[in-house]
């Protein structure tokens, strides 16, 4: 069952090929050791990649020990690298857990490139992806960071995130596949680990689905901000910046991060920091963006603010809700509020 799943959640997010060749990051950890055994299965050309970061002593030379013979037992080639963490984090001035992470990418990006693979696939599931969602809330996001972790980023994929932490268990517990258990994962002295041990259970106690009710949440927001297209910005800049009269304050703001599109509405929520000492300027600087908007093919428009969320600034998001194939957004000081659909 879990099999054909990841096999379709393979094909429905296109997260590669079935010629192509597969990195996996294998920790020796049940997830990554599902990720191994699943792929190889669907028939896919796999290689490992695993990294002693030298943190937790014994056992990660055990963690290394373990995924040389599984990998010698599966017949699958394994690149194995040593990492300092401890004293990279000292020289980048970064946590011990940002540099490991750094390290890790990093040489799985040289492995990939040097081996010839397509793609690097990471083990991450749903219960991560509620975990990540939880930490990015707890310490400030936007829109991006409520998205939950996304199934593809640039060659990174995580073709488990259709599968939950009890399928992956019950997955290797019916095939008989051992795996390592990382002993830190047990203590809630990392945040995630909090998150995952104290927070999650008390959640569900007031909601059994808390689980599936986040999923949702940030599948819609996914949704949401995956119709915007980079639109080109110099036009508009170039342009907008010779207006001296109005005294504008420009800033740019990504999509991504700040804006749904969905079924031809734009809402902004601005999320960048500006300069608020700027003049604020005419009303009518409104028909002047809609004809500057006019000239550049962008039909059906909505001029949306909200001074609510940003009182101080005139916060316009143009968006061509015909077919959505330019978005332009763009941020101007203002004390004034307005809303008009063109």
């Amino acid at each position: 069952m879990e099999q054909e799943r990841v096999a379709q959640y393979i094909n429905q997010k296109r997260l590669f090929m079935p010629t192509d060749k597969v990195i996996i990051a294998l920790s020796g950890g049940a997830d990554s050791v599902a990720l191994l055994c699943l792929l190889q299965t669907l028939g896919y050309n796999c290689e490992a990649a695993h990294c002693n970061f030298h943190l937790r002593g014994k056992e990660s030379d055990r963690d290394e020990a373990f995924v040389c013979q599984l990998c010698a037992k599966r017949q699958v080639p394994l690149h194995i690298v040593h990492f300092n963490t401890v004293r990279t984090a000292e020289e980048r001035h970064i946590s011990i857990e940002m540099a490991a992470r750094e390290l890790r990418y990093e040489w799985f990006e040289e492995i990939r490139r040097k081996s010839g693979a397509n793609v690097i696939a990471v083990a991450h599931h749903r219960d991560d992806s509620v975990e990540t969602l939880l930490l990015n809330l707890i310490r400030g996001t936007g829109i991006n960071g409520l998205r939950g972790i996304r199934p593809k980023n640039g060659h990174i994929v995580r073709p488990l995130l259709c599968l939950d932490r009890k399928e992956i268990i019950n997955y290797l517990n019916r095939t008989g596949q051992d795996y390592v258990t990382d002993s830190t994962n047990l203590q809630d002295e990392y945040t995630r680990n909090k998150i995952r041990l104290n927070l999650l259970p008390m959640m569900q106690e007031i909601n059994p689905s808390v689980k599936e009710s986040i999923l949702n949440t940030a599948e819609h927001l996914a949704s949401s901000t995956s119709t915007g297209i980079e639109c080109p910005w110099f036009a508009l800049i170039k342009v907008l910046s010779s207006l001296n009269e109005y005294r504008c304050l420009l800033s740019v703001l990504t999509i991504s991060s700040s804006i749904f599109i969905s079924n031809g509405l734009v809402l902004l929520i601005p999320d960048i920091n500006s300069d608020t000492s700027a003049q604020p300027c005419s009303s009518s600087l409104i028909p002047i963006v809609s004809g500057l908007c006019r000239k550049m093919r962008l039909k059906n428009l909505l001029v949306s603010v909200n001074p609510i969320v940003f009182p101080l600034k005139f916060s316009f998001a143009v968006s061509c809700k015909a077919d959505n194939t330019h978005c332009c957004v763009f941020t101007l000081c203002s004390t004034l509020s307005h809303t008009r659909t063109f």
